[in-house]
């Protein structure tokens, strides 16, 4: 033997595997940053690592984007089997957080395959609720042309996050049973068929690009909520009760059936207060009401949205509202409903109007006696900043400026900001400040 192969053999005896020797919790936590096919093949790396995939804490199924040079599924065929041989062979332990993450791998122009093609991804949502995950992210990609259609009931009383984005919402959602840990529930580009989204633990809530029926209003039954975010979303607006506890809340309407299918053909509210009409409810808020312990609001609503102008007729006061953003709606048709809002708001301090076109302004300029609100002048004490953005400081916006000077405020406490190209997709919660 010779002294070079001697001496490897001697360093290869006395080297030591230092991950390897790490316990076994430490090893899980690192496996856990993997995606379960990358955990399962360090099964190979020695005796040690064989088994340890079995324990993974949290699993992450995640198939490539059609774009990835190297995917590690043949087709959904293939990730399929693997999903549910991993399951059968997964000591029965508790899961800390499941992601379930989709995407299309037939990367051929045109697929004719009218059925879904994750067949079981029923079957893992409802495994990793028996497993009791803390956290659960579903996300099927929007290129996906066939819809995946939730049916599993979401009960669980370890579930603290659930995240769902292009599922269809067979299932209910009365999350009543995951009281008390469930806080935090994200539903993006989803269809949600449910009369009522309701849990009393629930404090995050954020629902974009959604379809609601246009048959009833979805029912927000959120009393602990602390943040709403709800946008770009058609069918019927949705009713809100009381949130006693919500701090910043961001609504954007402009999508919305309310005066699509108004029966009475109305482009804006049309007063029908009956249960057929386009408001339905009588004497009741829709929106605003639910939202009125809000500290940092934003409101945004297109010029046919009718919504936020009929509720503030119910007279909903905002008394913990200090930070407020609107758009052009609050001025559409006259300033009564700007001097509604600012009335209500016994204590607001900063208010934002972001005017992206100031042709939808105060339709008709009247003659001076027109300029202000019909009721008499009311004084806004603590409102101490005012911030005026919009593409041409015109006659319309001067209207606006004398219905602040009437309520007391300053011209040294008003700012006026020319923006060109402006586009309410600006519009999110970084418009709030801390």
């Amino acid at each position: 033997m010779s002294e070079r192969t001697k001496n490897n053999e001697e360093s290869n005896e006395t080297s030591e595997d230092h991950i390897s020797a790490l316990p076994d919790d430490l090893l899980l936590d690192v496996l856990s940053l993997l995606t379960a096919d990358e955990a399962v093949q360090t099964c190979v790396l020695a005796r040690r690592w064989r088994d340890l995939w079995r324990y993974l804490p949290s699993l992450s199924f995640v198939v490539e984007k059609p774009s990835a040079e190297a995917p590690t599924f043949r087709s959904t065929e293939h990730f399929n089997e693997f999903v549910n041989r991993l399951i059968a062979l997964r000591e029965p332990l508790p899961l800390v957080d499941c992601e379930i993450d989709l995407y299309q791998t037939d990367t051929s122009e045109f697929n004719n395959d009218e059925t879904f093609p994750y067949p079981y991804l029923n079957q893992w949502i409802e495994y990793a609720l028996t497993c009791q995950a803390q956290f659960l992210r579903v996300i099927v990609d929007d290129r996906i042309d066939q819809k995946f259609l939730l049916n599993v009931p979401l009960v669980s009383r370890h579930l603290m996050t659930l995240h769902l984005n292009n599922v269809d919402l067979l299932c209910s959602m009365d999350f009543s049973s995951c009281t008390p840990v469930l806080e935090d529930l994200e539903v993006s580009s989803c269809d949600i068929h449910a009369r009522t989204v309701s849990s009393r633990s629930l404090k995050h809530l954020y629902i974009v690009n959604c379809h609601f029926s246009i048959g009833y209003r979805t029912l927000f039954s959120t009393p602990s909520l602390n943040s709403l975010h709800l946008a770009y979303f058609d069918g019927m607006i949705p009713l809100t009760e009381s949130m006693p506890l919500l701090e910043r809340a961001f609504v954007r309407l402009e999508f919305s059936s309310d005066h699509r299918y108004c029966i009475n053909f109305a482009v804006e509210d049309c007063g029908d207060q009956s249960r057929v009409g386009c408001f339905g409810y009588p004497n009741q808020s829709v929106l605003l009401n639910g939202l009125s312990n809000a500290i940092n609001l934003v409101l945004i609503a297109g010029p046919e949205e009718y919504i936020f102008r009929s509720d503030l007729a119910s007279c909903c006061v905002f008394g913990k509202l200090k930070s407020l953003v609107l758009n052009e709606w609050v001025a559409i048709i006259d300033l009564d409903t700007l001097a509604s809002v600012l009335q209500h708001s016994p204590i607001h301090e900063r208010l934002t109007l972001r005017l992206e076109d100031s042709g939808h302004l105060v339709r008709a300029i009247g003659p001076e006696e027109n300029y202000g609100p019909r009721e008499q002048p009311f004084a806004c004490t603590h409102l101490k900043v005012v911030n005026i953005e919009c593409e041409q400081a015109d006659e319309k916006v001067r209207k606006i400026l004398k219905l602040l000077s009437s309520c007391g405020i300053l011209a040294e406490q008003i700012s006026i900001k020319k923006i060109y190209g402006f586009w309410l997709d600006r519009f999110s919660f970084e418009t709030l400040p801390e």
